[in-house]
């Protein structure tokens, strides 16, 4: 129900967004107006009929300004644009009646007014209301074939009255006769304007089908995902959504951070099991905050260790600089804070290396991981840190790709378990 509500406030404020649009293209389309009356008219004619415009601005302002309404007043709508075709037939009219004194009334069809209608109809469509569109146009025919009646008279002429065999200038003495009404072109006009007013409001339809899908797959992609990452890392999250929930195992060059607590087997047994999971929960927000922050993401919490990757499954550049700055902003978040009353100190290794990245799992249960001797040799360097009284324990290629630019120490003839060889292993010095 709530996705619901929320589709539907989207909709409203797309709705309130692109109809103050339509009225400020409007009051564009008057301005031009305007100038090109004061232009091409002389007095008083050009009075009147920038007085005309500057009404219609205002009506255009205040419905601009009335939009935001529409949610609470539904017939708003269908009063501001029925009024608008009420003030183009009342301009019509009081054209005949104030300039064209002494002509028939009939002359108002010799005037282009017909595609005035036009920009009002087309305006609708903005609305994103299909019964708005038909509303107006509706309004539009009713009015106009109103004017006609006004207009029409005993003398009037239709195309009925042509005779079958008039040609060239009898013909045109009848098209351009002052008493020309052409009642049946009235009728095809209107026929016109119904016909593009049902069709508009079909594209605003089919416009506002497609708004609606578009709000309810991100909705449902944002559900997803906020249950998704709640397992899984946003970012992971995100390509998972992507490519249909699986990320096919690759080999890439990354760099890994491991990170374990000093004294978490005392603490467990002092805290009891409840407790202690509170405060690793209250920690392990702590840490993931720093690693997010330098673009790493943790693919795996196991007892009070945290497994990071930088450099998948997206694209990180300077991987190695982020895993250390991310290892240095877990200290020191570590130094200033307690997590639920208990102090953490903890022990972080970083390696660098290529490894396997991927989705892995079956019988309908997957997770991303990393795999490889890279994700092994951070483990290994984060538990040396205990031998060498460090924090933070570097391998050599972390520390290569770093360069000179890092302050770093080394520390020769380290041995690790699984490896054969004794390896010079680094450490910041500040």
């Amino acid at each position: 129900m709530r996705r619901g509500l929320d589709a539907e406030a989207i909709f409203s404020r797309e709705r309130v967004a692109s109809t103050r649009l339509a009225m400020l293209g409007r009051l564009g389309v008057i301005a031009v107006i305007a100038i090109w009356i004061s232009l091409t008219r002389n007095p008083p004619l050009v009075y009147y009929t920038l007085g005309a415009c500057a009404l219609f601005a205002a009506i255009t302002a205040l419905h601009y300004r009335l939009v935001p309404s529409y949610a609470q007043m539904r017939w708003l709508p269908y009063v501001f644009y029925g009024l608008d075709v009420a003030m183009v037939i009342a301009g019509i009219a009081l054209s005949i009646l104030i300039f064209f004194d002494h002509v028939p009334p009939a002359m108002v069809y010799h005037f282009n007014y017909f595609p005035f209608f036009f920009l009002v109809l087309i305006s609708t469509g903005m609305s994103l209301s299909p019964r708005v569109v038909l509303w107006t146009g509706a309004c539009i025919v009713a009015g106009w074939l109103m004017l006609y009646l006004v207009v029409d008279h005993p003398a009037g002429l239709d195309w009925d009255d042509i005779p079958a065999d008039a040609r060239g200038d009898a013909f045109l003495a009848y098209i351009l006769s002052p008493d020309w009404v052409g009642g049946f072109s009235r009728i095809q006009e209107s026929i016109v304007i119904l016909a593009t007013a049902g069709i508009l409001s079909l594209i605003v339809y089919r416009a506002r089908r497609l708004v609606a899908r578009q709000i309810e797959a991100e909705q449902s992609r944002r559900a997803v995902r906020e249950a998704f990452g709640q397992y899984v890392p946003d970012t992971v999250a995100d390509a998972m959504i992507a490519t249909g929930g699986i990320l096919p195992p690759e080999q890439r060059r990354a760099s890994v951070l491991f990170c374990d607590l000093t004294g978490f087997t005392a603490m467990t047994h002092r805290l009891g099991p409840e407790r202690t999971v509170a405060v690793l929960n209250d920690y392990f927000d702590c840490v993931a905050a720093c690693i997010g922050r330098h673009g790493g993401i943790i693919t795996q919490f196991q007892g009070d260790a945290a497994l990071a990757v930088f450099n998948a499954p997206t694209d990180l550049p300077d991987h190695e600089r982020s895993a250390l700055n991310a290892a240095r902003d877990i200290l020191e978040s570590c130094a200033g804070s307690t997590f639920g009353g208990q102090e953490m100190i903890p022990r972080i290794g970083i390696a660098t290396g290529e490894l396997v990245a991927g989705t892995v799992g079956g019988a309908g249960r997957r997770g991303y991981t990393v795999h490889g001797d890279t994700v092994n040799l951070a483990a290994r360097l984060e538990a040396k840190n205990k031998d060498q009284g460090t924090r933070i324990l570097l391998s050599a290629e972390t520390a290569a790709a770093l360069g000179e630019g890092e302050a770093l120490r080394a520390i020769e003839n380290v041995s690790l378990p699984g490896v054969a060889e004794p390896v010079t292993v680094y450490t910041p010095t500040h």
